[in-house]
């Protein structure tokens, strides 16, 4: 009898199954092998990310691979943990990646007069110091100037939030906290009820300021508001979705689809979304390195994209006409708009408070 042939090294039983294939897994494992699965199973070339990636560029690929092939889940990344996955990034990027609203610089000279007052002020000033001048009738007069701009600046500046009844920028809170929001259950209400005060008493603080400082506070309190607005949205969206697959459904009763489906090609569009958006976040650090990259019209090439990739999603999805699925795409994108919008306004209101509580 001849020798016997043996396996390879990487098929030997202490590292692989003999019956699968598999690696047999080993509780007791070292740092570097941890990091060693991390790489293999996220960044190798057969990574489920990368065919997850190509698959979802093409419309309703993904969604039909899901209910056409059993082993889906083998070979790419599950409708739900890919949009828990992009959320995560998405909300990674806002902190870090160029998305961030308290990192905006505005021109206070060409904004608002009363700093041109008191820059020029302080212009004026230096130079009468400098020739010894008596300068103390000249410096109540720049102080009334002042005052006066300050004035017209408020004015201009006055600006109602939900109305009069409940939030202005000039005087702060007009309603009790507690007012704000009456909602089941009473846990929710009171933690509502708590967070509605902490904004209130911030925002009360910055109006006790003085000008100028009062409009630095007035914008940052304000950018720290929409930033917290931008970093809901993913999950904003996520608990719109049981809704809009209804409506969807309706649209496209005929098909005989199933409600789930609806979800899982709603679920994947607005993963693509966000995978537009990481996009486009990573080419917005690019302009910082290299200008000429900003001439390219990059928002209305990548808008103009996402609409034909969501019409052709639903195309091949319910494989309709093209005109059979444009109306409906039209009149389901409006209420799609309308709905989220609501949704949206309703998580973000109630999701600052929460945050500030």
């Amino acid at each position: 009898m001849g020798k016997a042939i043996q396996p390879p090294e990487r098929f030997t039983a202490d590292k692989y199954c003999g019956q699968c294939g598999n690696k047999n897994f080993r509780p007791n494992r070292s740092l570097k092998e941890l990091f060693s699965e991390f790489v293999e199973d996220w960044l190798g070339y057969d990574s489920k990310i990368y065919k997850t990636a190509a698959k979802l560029a093409k419309p309703a690929a993904l969604s039909l691979d899901y209910f056409s092939n059993s082993h889906h889940k083998n070979h790419f990344i599950t409708p739900i943990r890919l949009y828990l996955l992009l959320s995560i990034i998405f909300f990674l990027m806002t902190n870090f990646g160029g998305l961030s609203l308290t990192e905006i610089e505005f021109n206070d000279t060409q904004s608002n007069p009363s700093n041109q007052v008191v820059e020029q002020d302080n212009n004026s000033f230096s130079e009468d110091f400098a020739k010894g001048w008596n300068y103390k009738d000249e410096k109540e007069a720049a102080n009334q100037t002042l005052e006066a701009a300050q004035q017209e600046s408020d004015m201009q500046g006055n600006v109602s939030i939900s109305g009069d009844a409940q939030f202005n920028t000039k005087k702060g809170c007009l309603k009790q906290p507690e007012d704000l929001f009456n909602v089941w259950p009473k846990w929710l209400d009171k933690k509502l009820d708590n967070g509605s005060k902490e904004l209130c008493d911030s925002y009360a603080a910055i109006l006790r300021l003085e000008e100028p400082e009062r409009q630095l506070a007035k914008r940052n309190w304000g950018l720290s508001l929409g930033q917290k607005a931008i970093e809901m949205v993913p999950q904003v969206f996520f608990l719109s979705l049981p809704i809009l697959a209804l409506v969807l459904g309706l649209f496209y009763f005929l098909s005989k689809r199933l409600y789930v489906e609806h979800l899982v090609l709603l679920m994947h569009s607005h993963s693509f979304i966000f995978g537009v958006v990481l996009l486009y976040l990573g080419w917005y650090q690019l302009t910082a390195l290299w200008t000429p990259l900003g001439s390219i019209w990059m928002e209305e090439l990548l808008s103009i994209g996402v609409l034909v990739y969501l019409y052709l999603s639903q195309k091949w999805f319910y494989k309709r006409g093209w005109w059979a699925t444009l109306w409906r795409f039209l009149v389901f994108g409006f209420l799609y708009f309308i709905l989220i919008s609501i949704i949206t306004t309703i998580g973000i209101m109630f999701g600052v408070v929460l945050a500030a509580n």
